[in-house]
């Protein structure tokens, strides 16, 4: 990640192939809940979220669209935080369905 073009790419065979789900001009490194289930990440246009481990992605709505910064994700996958770089933080609180 962090070239000029960024891929995430997943394996659903322990690795022996992997299946390129998503591409963006940059990308920062993910984070994953103790399950692996979510996976959020942020690239230099917004950031991404997939709730089946990895196989999709779907871009957030967050309240305020600003360059991502910092992200996190709780371990069971609940609580999930975007800081942003003008110094705001988006926050869900039910598996990132919803951010305030």
């Amino acid at each position: 990640t962090g070239n000029s073009s960024s891929s995430i790419w997943v394996s659903s065979n322990y690795g022996i192939t992997f299946t390129n789900v998503i591409t963006q001009s940059y990308f920062s490194f993910p984070v994953v809940n103790d399950s692996g289930q979510y996976v959020l990440c942020g690239c230099d246009t917004g950031a991404f979220l997939s709730n089946d481990y990895g196989q999709s992605f779907n871009v957030l709505t967050l309240p305020a669209t600003r360059t991502i910064g910092q992200y996190g994700i709780s371990a069971n996958g609940k609580i999930m935080y975007i800081g942003q770089t003008d110094s705001t933080m988006a926050v869900s609180n039910d598996y990132g369905v919803s951010w305030t």
